[in-house]
């Protein structure tokens, strides 16, 4: 069966135990400044095992035209393997000089509906790669980050102030 919702590749990847984590304008929604956008960007693991497994899904992914990938196309450099399909689809291996394992930290779980635990890369991990980015899009969402990261840490406070003793 081929898949061609932005929800329905998350579930394919994250039941086949593939090794990423959604970045781009999806995470900075889950992180809470929802905004627009038109393609999903998603860092994985560059092991080849788990690149195998990625090409495996992607072969279902909207028309197949991911299938004419192989693991050569998985360079250990910057930039985006675009596939283009309902929706645009940009594969990193590494970015800002950082790689999958880099962000083992700044992983959380947003649960879909059906249950299925999609990993994204918190705000933290979201500002430190488009900080010192030259686009507009990602100077918003750095600003909308940080102030978002701002109220929780002074809701925390505010809460701490007011738990008895």
């Amino acid at each position: 069966m081929m898949v061609n919702t932005y929800e329905g590749l998350l579930a394919l990847l994250t039941q086949n135990k593939i090794q990423f984590i959604l970045v781009g304008g999806l995470a900075v929604s889950l992180c809470g400044f929802v905004r627009t956008t038109e393609d999903m960007d998603i860092l994985v693991d560059d092991d080849p095992v788990n690149l195998e497994g990625l090409l495996a899904c992607l072969a279902q992914f909207g028309e197949g035209f991911a299938r004419e990938l192989s693991l050569s196309d998985f360079t250990d450099e910057e930039g985006a393997i675009r596939v283009q399909e309902e929706f645009d689809l940009d594969i990193f291996v590494r970015m800002r000089g950082k790689k999958y394992t880099d962000f083992a930290n700044y992983i959380r779980k947003h649960e879909m509906a059906d249950g299925t635990q999609v990993p994204y890369l918190n705000a933290e991990g979201l500002i430190s790669l488009k900080q010192d980015s030259m686009r507009e899009k990602d100077r918003i969402d750095v600003i909308s980050l940080l102030r978002i990261e701002q109220t929780d840490l002074t809701s925390l406070s505010l809460n701490s102030l007011r738990q008895p003793q």
